[in-house]
């Protein structure tokens, strides 16, 4: 359906709404019966047309193009942030530190920021909630979101485990991806490796419900190991939960700027983001 032109959405291998109504209205413009049912006749017109059209990547183009229409100001992007695990549901648990609290702390500081830019930042969860991740991203869905953040922080059997990676929809074959999830997987990645001094565990396509399940772009950050030392102690400073928040929000930023008046890695400050908000505005 995407090589004939038909929006499918991202190919994640599940036939949702968004699936069936590409398939009627190819069914619609082919001739078929449009009952929205993937049948033998259907299959079959798919067969005879998908030689036709080669090549080419469809879903990168539309992305591209919502984000490009979007603008450069954050003013009036929705984005719903993800606060993993939440409720009965702990996380990582390390001592006194828990990964739900350390990422509901997280969460709200970085919709703070988000809000006095004028974005709308949604929380996906409240501080005693835990809806599986298939609910979050039906919540980001409703709500119309432009992104979702997920928000976690790592745990390993090894002690000297440290690091901080970034994932988006991807199944590892170089061509299934959401594009702007892993641009914008990128830009967090590297925001968060020159302002935080963690170890760089590089970006990585998944297919977790989080990332499969949402219409919008969608990145999940995990920020330190838990049962790593040094991370643990840096996750416990407010001031370095503060330099995480504003390292994602300099990198959405960044997402939006499509690469003018941008400014190096690591070195765009909150201060700097209003005042370009405000350039912008007037």
């Amino acid at each position: 359906l995407l090589e004939l032109g038909f929006d499918a959405g991202r190919h994640t291998g599940m036939f949702d709404q968004q699936t069936e109504l590409a398939l009627r209205n190819f069914q619609r413009e082919y001739g078929l019966t449009t009952d929205g049912i993937c049948g033998a006749e259907t299959v079959r017109a798919l067969r005879q047309l998908t030689p036709k059209v080669r090549g080419g990547r469809p879903v990168l183009l539309r992305e591209q193009e919502r984000v490009r229409k979007a603008g450069p100001r954050l003013r009036g992007k929705r984005i719903v942030i993800d606060p993993g695990h939440g409720g009965r549901d702990r996380g990582v648990v390390v001592g006194t530190h828990s990964e739900a609290d350390l990422v509901w702390d997280l969460a709200r500081r970085l919709e703070g920021r988000m809000q006095a830019t004028g974005m709308e930042a949604l929380l996906s969860r409240g501080p005693d909630q835990c809806p599986p991740e298939r609910e979050r991203a039906r919540f980001a869905n409703e709500a119309g979101a432009d992104l979702i953040l997920s928000m976690h922080v790592d745990a390993n059997a090894s002690p000297q485990a440290s690091g901080v990676s970034t994932f988006h929809y991807g199944t590892g074959n170089g061509t299934t991806t959401s594009t702007v999830g892993e641009t914008l997987a990128g830009f967090i990645q590297r925001e968060l490796v020159a302002r935080t001094g963690l170890p760089d565990c590089r970006t990585h396509g998944r297919t977790w419900d989080i990332l499969i399940g949402t219409r919008c772009p969608a990145v999940r950050v995990e920020v330190g190991y838990l049962t790593n030392e040094s991370d643990r102690s840096k996750l416990a400073d407010p001031a370095f939960r503060d330099t995480v928040a504003e390292g994602i929000l300099v990198a959405v930023k960044r997402l939006y700027l499509l690469g003018e008046n941008d400014q190096p890695t690591g070195t765009f400050t909150f201060a700097d983001l209003i005042r370009h908000e405000l350039a912008k505005a007037e």
